[in-house]
């Protein structure tokens, strides 16, 4: 599959902000929070494009990269319970 220029795009918009906050210090819930915004492109990209895709983007853009696993990390410790903010809702 090849990318297009609306992929390549919302990539390069999540590589460019992490630089940012990265270069600022901050930590993941703060990325998070900071990135929100992002989150509906991010979420469409990842719905929308292969693995192969997603691969490639992340070997362009080391930010995208850092954000995606900085997601994959909170999904997890939410499905598996082991969040603050999940355990204090049940």
């Amino acid at each position: 599959m090849s990318l297009s220029a609306k992929q390549l795009k919302i990539a390069s918009q999540i590589d460019t902000k992490m630089r940012i906050l990265e270069q600022s210090g901050a930590d993941e819930m703060t990325i998070l929070a900071e990135m929100a915004d992002l989150m509906p492109d991010f979420h469409h990209l990842i719905k929308n494009t292969d693995h192969r895709g997603i691969d490639g983007l992340c070997v362009r853009f080391a930010g995208f990269y850092r954000f995606a696993k900085i997601v994959e990390a909170f999904a997890k410790s939410i499905k598996s319970g082991q969040d603050k903010v999940h355990k204090e809702r049940k």
